[in-house]
Order: C-alpha cells, then sequence, then structure tokens
C-alpha cells in the first residue's frame, strides 16, 4: 500500500492549498491517443457532425442536473462554453485545445458552480458542491454495426479534486441501460492535477446481437467537487483490436509502477557527469498500454524500443539503442518493463533525448500513439537537479505547494540526490529554488527560508524519519520586496550563495552516498497560507518507476516532505506531494573531478616573533585537494592555513605543496624567524557558541587583556566592536543584527583570527 503524502482537507479549507495557483505555458506531455478509423457517427462523419463538435451550442443533447449539496437536483449543469475554458475562482483559465475549439465545446464547471468564480466562496454559487451532472446525446443510428466493437472517441481536459466519477456511458436502448467506463483510467487527472489529451472508450460487447440499433446514445456523467471537464470533438468508430501506447497504467493502483509512465534514465533532468559511474542512473523502461480489445502473446514480438539521442549542433543524432520484451498485454490492460543499460559508454556532457516506442507484429491501424520521450543534461560538473529549466534558466515550476490545513510551525520540502562513488570532492557553491507568492499573502515584506542539506541513513529503505538524516550544512534564502517588487499571484526565485556546516567550513558532498535537500521555514512562530512564500515545484516528469528501483541500492530517492501542524504534530512523508511531483530546486557545484586544472602554488607568512600565520595564496581553476608544508626545520602539517612556531629564531626554508585531484605544484621561500616569543598560540584554541547564533554570542578562551572583538558584515563593515578587560569570556549582543553570514575578528597587537558565523532569528 502506497504512503499517502499528506491527508487533504475538505473544501472549506482547500483554499490554501494550490488552487491560487496559474500554471505555467510549459505543461506535462500528453500522451496522445489518436482516433483509429473512419468516425461512423459524430465529428468527422457523414452524420452528427455538429452534434460532435457543439457546433453552435448543445443542440440537441439533455443537460440533466442530478444532486447537489443542497440534496436537490438544483442548477449542476453541463453547459456550452464558447471560450473553452473553466471560470471558476480557481481555473487556470487556459482554453482547451480541441481541433474545433472555435465552435465551443461542452462544459461542467465544478469550480464555477460552487463559488461563482471569487475565491474563498465556497458554496456560494448556483449549485454547491459535492454535485453531479449528467450530459445526453441525441438518438444515434448505429444501424448495420450489430457485432461490432465501437470506440467512442473525444477530446478532453479535466482536473480533478475530490471527483467521485467522471465517466463516458453507451446505451442502445434508449437510455434504458448503460455501459459505463471510468474516463479516469483513460485519462488519468491525480489530485490537483489536469491532463488533456484524446480519449478513445472502447464498447465492445454492447451491439452483440442486437438488432435494432436505432435508440443508442452516449452520455457523460460528472460527480463530485472540483474543479472542471471539458469534452469536445465527440465520435463513434470501430474498435481497434490492437493498439499500443506508453503511459501511466493505473493511477488509481496500489503500486509504484502502476503509478508510473517511463523511466528516466538519469533519475535527474540535469546530472554531473561525474555521476554517471557505478550504475545508480543506468536503468531504462516504461509502461505499454494496449488500448485494443485483443490479448497481445508472447508470439506477438511486444518490445520497448529505447532511442537515445545527443543533440550535436543542433541536430539530435542517435548514440545508443536498446530493447527490452514485454512477453503478454491483454485487451485493454498494460504492463511495465525496466532494466539495466547496457552500455554507458555513450555518456558525455551534453543535451539528451530518450525515446520509448512500443511495438510488435501486429497490424496496428495507427502508430502515431506509439511513442513518448524525455529529455536530460548531462553537466560538466556544475549542476544537479530533477526539474527542467525556465525560459531565464532558472528551476522550472508548474504549480506551488501548500498542504492542506490551518496553522504550521513547519514545512519542508526537497530531493534526494545520489551522488556516484567518485574519489574527488563536490562542494556545493549555490542553490536556486522556485517560489509562489499566493495572491492571499499578507507576511512582511522581508522573510527567510533555510536551505538544509542532510546526509541519507544508508541502511534506511526510505526518507521516512527526520532522526535519520545527519544535517550537514544549511544557507539562508533571503527574500526582499514581497507583495511589492514581489506582486501576489507571481512566481520568484529564491537563491542561497554559500551554505555553512556547524563549524563555519563548506558543505561538501562524499560519492557513494544519498543527500537530502530542501527548503523549510525557519523555526518559530505559527504560520498559515497567507503569511508565507509557497514552494515551487514541477509536474513535468513522473518519477515513480525511478522511485521504485531498489536493485542496485536499498535507497529510494524521492521528493520527502515534513509537515508540523500548530499543535507540534506532524510526520515526513517519503513520496511527499507524489513521485510525480518535483520541488523546483537546483544546485550548482564545484567538483574537482579531472578536468586539468592549472594549480599554482603561493602562500603568505605574517611572522609575530617565533609564531608564524601562513596563509595560503594557491590558485587553481579546480578544487585544492591538500596541502603539505615544509616548516624548514624537519617539521610539516597537512592543513590550509597553518600557525607554527619555532623554537629558535633563524632563517628558515618553508616550502608548501599543494594539489588538486590532477596536478600538484610546489613554492619554496625562506622566512626569517625573529627571536622574541610571542606566546598567542591560544588563539587556536577560541570557543564561539551558540551556532548559530540568534540574541547572544559568546566567545571564550579569551586569556589576554587587550584583545578585539569585531562583528563583520559582509560588506566589510563593523557592526560591533568590542575589548575585553582582563576577562576570558565575553558576549556579544547580536539580537538587532539580522540573519546572515559574519566574519568574528578576534586580534591583539600580535595576531589576528577571523571565523565565519551564521546568525539565524
Amino acid at each position: 500500500m502506497l504512503v499517502s503524502p499528506v491527508v487533504f482537507s475538505q473544501k472549506e479549507i482547500s483554499s490554501i492549498y494550490e488552487k491560487q495557483t496559474n500554471h505555467e505555458t510549459a505543461k506535462k506531455p500528453l500522451k496522445t491517443v489518436i482516433q483509429k478509423s473512419t468516425p461512423i457517427w459524430g465529428t468527422g462523419a457523414v452524420t452528427g457532425g455538429d452534434d460532435g463538435e457543439f457546433n453552435g451550442g448543445l443542440l440537441g443533447w439533455s443537460a440533466i442536473s442530478i444532486f447537489d449539496n443542497s440534496g436537490t437536483p438544483g442548477n449542476a449543469l453541463w453547459t456550452y462554453s464558447s471560450i473553452g475554458a473553466s471560470q471558476g475562482a480557481y481555473s487556470d483559465g487556459i482554453p482547451i485545445t480541441s481541433p474545433s475549439v472555435a465552435n465551443g465545446c461542452a462544459l461542467f464547471d465544478s469550480d464555477y458552480l460552487d463559488n461563482n468564480g471569487v475565491q474563498g466562496a465556497f458554496g456560494s454559487g448556483i449549485s454547491p458542491s459535492p454535485h453531479k451532472g449528467e450530459l445526453i446525446s441525441p438518438l444515434i443510428d448505429l444501424s448495420g454495426y450489430t457485432d461490432e466493437g465501437l470506440s467512442v472517441n473525444f477530446y478532453c481536459k479535466w482536473r480533478s479534486y475530490l471527483v467521485d466519477a467522471f465517466t463516458v456511458e453507451f446505451s442502445v436502448d434508449n437510455g434504458a441501460t448503460w455501459s459505463t467506463i471510468d474516463i479516469n483510467d483513460l485519462l488519468p487527472s491525480a489530485t490537483n492535477v489536469e491532463n488533456e489529451g484524446w480519449v478513445n472508450a472502447l464498447f465492445i460487447n454492447e451491439t452483440t446481437g442486437v438488432s435494432d440499433l436505432t435508440q443508442c446514445r452516449i452520455k457523460f456523467s460528472f460527480e463530485g467537487d472540483y474543479y472542471f471537464a471539458l469534452i469536445d470533438d465527440i465520435s463513434i468508430s470501430l474498435a481497434a483490436p490492437y493498439d499500443l501506447t506508453i503511459g501511466v497504467g493505473n493511477m488509481d493502483g496500489s503500486n509504484l509502477n502502476d503509478l508510473g509512465d517511463q523511466v528516466h534514465i538519469t533519475s535527474n533532468r540535469y546530472l554531473p557527469i561525474s555521476h554517471f559511474s557505478d550504475g545508480h542512473h543506468g536503468f531504462f523502461g516504461a509502461t505499454v498500454k494496449n488500448l485494443g480489445y485483443e490479448n497481445i502473446v508472447s508470439s506477438d514480438n511486444c518490445q520497448i524500443i529505447l532511442n537515445v539521442e545527443k543533440d550535436v549542433s543542433g541536430v539530435w543524432t542517435s548514440v545508443y539503442t536498446d530493447s527490452l520484451v514485454i512477453d503478454s498485454l491483454s485487451g485493454q490492460g498494460y504492463s511495465y518493463g525496466i532494466q539495466y543499460l547496457s552500455d554507458v559508454s555513450w555518456i558525455t556532457a551534453g543535451d539528451f533525448r530518450s525515446t520509448y516506442t512500443a511495438t510488435s507484429n501486429l497490424n496496428e491501424s495507427t502508430t502515431d500513439n506509439n511513442s513518448t520521450a524525455h529529455f536530460f543534461t548531462i553537466t560538466e560538473n556544475n549542476y544537479i537537479s530533477k526539474v527542467a529549466k525556465d525560459s531565464i534558466g532558472e528551476p522550472l515550476s508548474t504549480r506551488a505547494i501548500f498542504p492542506g490545513g490551518t496553522s504550521f510551525s513547519q514545512i519542508e520540502y526537497g530531493s534526494v540526490f545520489y551522488i556516484e562513488n567518485n574519489t574527488e570532492e563536490i562542494t556545493i557553491d549555490s542553490l536556486s529554488a522556485k517560489l509562489y507568492l499566493p495572491n492571499s499573502y499578507v507576511g512582511p515584506t522581508n522573510y527567510t527560508l533555510l536551505a538544509n542539506v542532510y546526509e541519507v541513513d544508508a541502511s534506511q529503505t526510505a526518507v521516512v524519519e527526520i532522526n535519520t538524516l545527519t544535517q550537514l550544512g544549511v544557507g539562508l534564502i533571503e527574500l526582499n520586496g514581497l507583495g511589492t517588487t514581489i506582486p501576489n499571484g507571481s512566481y520568484f526565485t529564491g537563491k542561497v550563495n554559500g551554505f555553512l556546516d556547524p563549524i563555519g567550513g563548506a558543505v561538501s558532498f562524499q560519492g557513494g552516498k544519498h543527500y537530502y535537500i530542501s527548503i523549510s521555514h525557519v523555526p518559530g512562530a505559527l504560520f498559515e497560507s497567507q503569511d508565507v512564500p509557497w514552494f515551487g515545484a514541477s509536474e513535468q516528469k513522473n518519477y515513480n518507476h525511478n522511485t521504485s528501483m531498489t536493485a542496485i541500492d536499498t535507497l529510494i530517492n524521492p521528493s520527502p516532505c515534513r509537515i508540523v501542524d500548530g499543535g507540534g504534530f506532524g510526520d515526513l512523508y517519503w513520496r511527499g506531494f507524489g513521485s510525480d511531483v518535483v520541488p523546483s530546486i537546483g544546485i550548482y557545484i564545484t567538483s574537482s573531478a579531472c578536468i586539468p586544472a592549472n594549480v599554482m602554488a603561493g602562500f603568505s607568512a605574517n611572522v609575530l616573533g617565533l609564531s608564524v600565520n601562513f596563509t595560503d595564496t594557491s590558485l587553481s581553476s579546480g578544487l585544492i585537494d591538500f596541502w603539505e608544508w615544509d616548516f624548514g626545520d624537519g617539521s610539516t602539517a597537512s592543513i590550509q592555513n597553518p600557525t607554527y612556531t619555532y623554537a629558535a629564531g633563524g632563517t628558515y626554508n618553508v616550502c608548501l605543496i599543494v594539489g588538486d585531484s590532477c596536478y600538484a605544484d610546489t613554492i619554496c621561500t625562506d622566512v626569517s624567524i625573529s627571536t622574541v616569543s610571542e606566546q598567542d598560540n591560544w588563539m587556536d584554541d577560541l570557543t564561539v557558541y551558540p551556532v548559530p547564533a540568534n540574541n547572544e554570542l559568546t566567545i571564550t578562551g579569551l586569556k589576554n587583556s587587550g584583545v578585539a572583538i569585531e562583528l563583520i558584515n559582509a560588506l566589510g563593515q563593523v557592526l560591533i566592536s568590542k575589548s575585553n578587560q582582563n576577562s576570558e569570556t565575553m558576549v556579544l549582543d547580536v539580537q538587532r543584527v539580522e540573519s546572515g553570514f559574519y566574519q568574528l575578528k578576534v586580534s591583539n597587537e600580535n595576531m589576528t583570527r577571523t571565523k565565519s558565523i551564521l546568525i539565524l532569528k
């Protein structure tokens, strides 16, 4: 049984979910289903053309209200829409793209019927939800098609919230009895996700033995609570015995593979080339569906063909092909196959397109719907993300995330990334996250979010508890101009320029491990949907198949979320809002993967009596991995910026060797040491706490008087300056200092030490 990401609230509080978002132009790729044969009624046929296109109105169609929330039939009616779009308060307002949309279409506008187009005005419309309405066609004469399997074809766009049934039905006896097909099985729409495309509903046995087919009708029925359903270009044709396509198997299925459509080869949209080495990303596969009514057996040679192409100077050029066998496939059934890539030598940096095509020995009436594709990019060890980029190069967002409920103390949402078993160190330079400011935002103009980096406990099969994560570092997303320069109802990008670990150092990845990288709110006051920015997410990729794969390592790669309510109750949900919903986060990294680097060793020496502060000034186009110091008196050290105390004065030949994963360089310089000893090594043992600081910052270990302490911001401005008076401990009042990274400078007449400090309010 799948773990549910969130138990969502009912309609009265559902406005704080995604109802206020506006989808961007980038949509999920449509799993288009093409009509199979010449229509015998409706759009494209000799008879029923105007009826099928709703040319000028509902014509002979009958719109019937069954019930609404008042318990009476009310006004829960299908209507004619000349604009082809919902008018509800939470609709995206984008018209259906059916071929005859200019003629109008049929619409059940649950959203508008309930709220009259006003956000938050639930139940104030002409037909409060939940409600049910039916749309019944005029009589259809199908004489001559006794014992034939039929297909009802139509173009559909719909979005579900709490829809109990969205069906197409067929009758041969003027509506006395009906055969019913769930449209969600053919064109799935998960909660708060819309879908659009052709639908072919097969009615195979309804005409068997029926001599009088002059009393046929079609019926569409919508029952439930939000959002809308649009249908157009309806026709009836002979059903196809075999029809292969690739898509989601069963949106209501009980396992991840039912919910998946294709394996995304890299488990990411952008993947550094150094990460593609030990097989974790080397899978392919897809779900094949048979939209026909005949069974496909092993002798029919049903296969999934993979073709990977690379963009070579603007031309898609094939670089790899593979295949896997689907042994059998029932009529109206589906099956999925997943296996390893047999070769990954073709992996180089660049843009790729992977196409899956379902094939067999059978004669299909059309193969236009047999293929689907996904894209991925192998980067030069500088960027990793599970989502595409938008038109300005930021992480793409097609929806905004906020859970159902009233007040919260914490919401955290991110993705798990596997770093391959490479030997080089990978440092996080910065992070970009797409965010959304809700229409109802009344929070502060300036707001701070946290970006978090955790190492995942590899013994776990999934990230299900926060205490299985080890936090490695944190960064601040400083947001300004909310509600002013960033208007309500808009998407925008938040950035982190640098992460700090608990001791003030850079945050690095190690190969062969999993990391959870997330965005969260700063712990503190309770908040509701209108008080804070929401997290952006993308629905372009269905990672259900990738999430299900555990053959290489025991830990899957989902996008978990953690939600804690106002009472402190909450949990971490390992699949977040679903494996086809991914937070819009992009991570910029620096890798010491062997790109021949120009390493130039260099250092400076600040002599204070017998003590010398050595500062590394080496240059490298990659990361410097090691420092080897020879102090000229037989002593050595392997740190970046050592302080060394000589036993006596004199001149010493000091050498430094630095290197990255590709190259090393050495420099030697004579350093003259005075005979005066300044015993200031106590500065190496200073203690600063807490990290991060809030209202006070304490420094202990000040053994000398006359020590100056300064707190300096990123602009070099001194915010606080104090000196100790024969005290080993000093407390700085930082309650008026804003959240951010600062430098703490400790100095006397002989020595100076600096330390990175994070202040978090």
